[in-house]
């Protein structure tokens, strides 16, 4: 029986996919729903790639822009 290997993310990944520093990303994931890390290493803890991408707080930046940008712009409205 193969096992197919986790797709992994510390905070430095977590930070470039977010388009944030990485102390941004420690004060992220003390919110409540951010997911949970798989393991803690010596090197910090790891988190499942496909819950972070998953996670709704986790739109890329340029997503999170345009939805502010198109909700401003029918408030004007």
């Amino acid at each position: 029986m193969t096992t197919k290997p986790r797709d992994l993310m510390g905070a430095a990944e977590i930070a470039r996919h977010l388009g944030v520093s990485r102390q941004r990303v420690q004060q992220l994931v003390r919110q409540p729903g951010f997911p949970a890390p798989v393991a803690v290493l010596d090197m910090g803890k790891v988190w499942d790639a496909t819950e972070i991408r998953a996670w709704p707080g986790g739109a890329l930046p340029t997503e999170r822009f345009c939805s502010l940008a198109m909700n401003t712009l029918v408030s004007i409205r």
